[in-house]
C-alpha cells in the first residue's frame, strides 16, 4: 500500500478542485481503510463545488462510496450491519454519517443527527482525518461506520446504482457510449468538458441533465 493518496481537495473557491497527494492514514482502535474504488457525484457535491452550498474546508468531496478494505484497526469490527464477516480486499459499502451511539439523537434513534458525527465527504481536514471523502483513492472510516458488505457476485457499477439517490445511467449524450465503468475517486471537476477526454470505460454519468 503507498504511504500517499491522491485526492481531490476542495477548498471553498467555487469551481475549483486540486489534486493533492496526502499522506495514507494507518487505522487506528476501531478504524478501517477502504481503498476507494468508486465514488457517485450527488447533487449536494455539485453544489458545495459550484459555491451554492456551504461545506467545511479543505475537504475531500463525496458521500457515495465503494470501496475494498485495506486495513482493519485493532479494535475494528470484523463483521457488517447483517453479521456477515469482513476481511482485507471485501467489497463494502458505508453510510454517509459515523455515529457514536451514545447522545441523545442516537438514543433516539437519529444516528444521521449525532452530536459528534463524522459526516464522510463534509469534514474539514484535521491532522490524521484528512482522508474522510469519496474523491480520494483511501477513505478511513471511523468508529460508528455502518457497513454493509457486497456480494461478491454483484458488479461495480450495479453496487452503484444502489447508493442513496444514484441511479447509475449512462449518459449517451455526454459520454458518446454506453460502455460500462465509474466515477474515478480523483476525476477532475474544474473543466466538465475534460470528462470526454477521460477514456469512456472508466465513466458512468448518474442522474444525467442539463446541470449534471
Amino acid at each position: 500500500m503507498s504511504s500517499v493518496s491522491l485526492a481531490a481537495v476542495y477548498n471553498g473557491n467555487p469551481g475549483v478542485i486540486s489534486l493533492q497527494s496526502i499522506s495514507t492514514p494507518r487505522p487506528r482502535s476501531a478504524e478501517i481503510l477502504v481503498e476507494v474504488e468508486a465514488c457517485t457525484l450527488c447533487g449536494s457535491d455539485l453544489h458545495s463545488f459550484e459555491g451554492r452550498r456551504a461545506v467545511p474546508v479543505p475537504t475531500v468531496l463525496g458521500h457515495e462510496i465503494v470501496g475494498r478494505i485495506a486495513e482493519f484497526g485493532p479494535q475494528a469490527a470484523r463483521t457488517d450491519l447483517s453479521g456477515q464477516p469482513l476481511v482485507v480486499g471485501d467489497r463494502i459499502v458505508w453510510a454517509v454519517v459515523a455515529a457514536c451511539g451514545c447522545c441523545t439523537n442516537c438514543q433516539r434513534d437519529l444516528p444521521q443527527k449525532c452530536e459528534r458525527s463524522v459526516k464522510y465527504g463534509h469534514e474539514a481536514f484535521r491532522p490524521g482525518y484528512e482522508l474522510l471523502g469519496g474523491l480520494a483513492e483511501h477513505c478511513l472510516l471511523t468508529p460508528g461506520t455502518a457497513i454493509a458488505k457486497a456480494p461478491a457476485s454483484v458488479s461495480l457499477p450495479y453496487t452503484l446504482s444502489t447508493m442513496p439517490g444514484a441511479r447509475a445511467l449512462y449518459d449517451q449524450t455526454l459520454a458518446g457510449t454506453t460502455t460500462g465503468g465509474y466515477v474515478h475517486p480523483a476525476v477532475r471537476m474544474q473543466d466538465r468538458s475534460s470528462l470526454k477526454q477521460i477514456p469512456t470505460q472508466d465513466v458512468v454519468f448518474l442522474r444525467p441533465g442539463r446541470e449534471q
